[in-house]
């Protein structure tokens, strides 16, 4: 999904869901999810099941890169192009890589200079794909909240509840961020890898 203007993935090499795999995770010894490539992607579960307006996410991630990750709920492609909420976290790109600002500008398109990721933030962002030209997709990104944060190379626990137009976001059972919104009610939960080497995810639950 994410391709710069002549259709290839941003940062050569491979994207989709080859480059997602069962890997073993070196602190806990067991399986997990893990984005092997260092491109810009994101992989979204579209079952039916999860499209329910209220609905409790809980995802573990670990990330050894300082890069984009994070959780992509209530993804909805009943228009022409995808819109979806994204809860998400970083220590560098896309900020302030030249890449962010050629090659991938119309791919995190901010509506202004506030609407921006901040680093070492926990940010809830609405994003609303459009044309660009010749068959590709851009994104534009609009900040809904944020909050400063670190994380650690360790896993964390992110959940995210919905209720109605109820958004509460937690990192390891705090409540961090709430927002109420009504753009979208439902849609598929997805994870999102932005030039992040090997983020994990594990323990992926959704339940009413």
């Amino acid at each position: 999904m994410f391709r710069n203007l002549s259709g290839s993935p941003i940062h050569g090499g491979e994207a989709g869901i080859y480059s997602w795999k069962n890997k073993r995770d070196r602190i806990e010894r067991d399986r997990c999810f893990r984005c092997t490539t260092n491109n810009c992607q994101f992989i979204f579960l579209n079952e039916s099941q999860f499209n329910d307006t209220n609905v409790n996410i809980s995802v573990d991630i670990l990330n050894y890169d300082d890069d984009g990750a994070g959780v992509i709920f209530r993804y909805d492609t009943s228009s022409n192009y995808p819109r979806f909420y994204i809860v998400w976290y970083t220590e560098d790109h896309p900020y302030h890589t030249s890449d962010s600002t050629n090659a991938e500008a119309h791919l995190f398109n901010w509506t202004t200079a506030d609407d921006k990721i901040n680093l070492y933030h926990i940010t809830l962002h609405y994003v609303e794909g459009y044309d660009v030209g010749n068959g590709n997709i851009g994104f534009l990104w609009t900040k809904l909240n944020s909050t400063s944060y670190f994380i650690d190379s360790f896993w964390y626990n992110w959940r995210i509840e919905l209720e109605n137009k109820k958004t509460r976001i937690y990192i390891n059972n705090a409540k961090i961020l709430t927002y109420n919104d009504t753009i979208l009610m439902t849609g598929s939960i997805g994870l999102a890898s932005f030039a992040n080497y090997n983020s994990n995810f594990d323990n992926i639950y959704l339940w009413n």
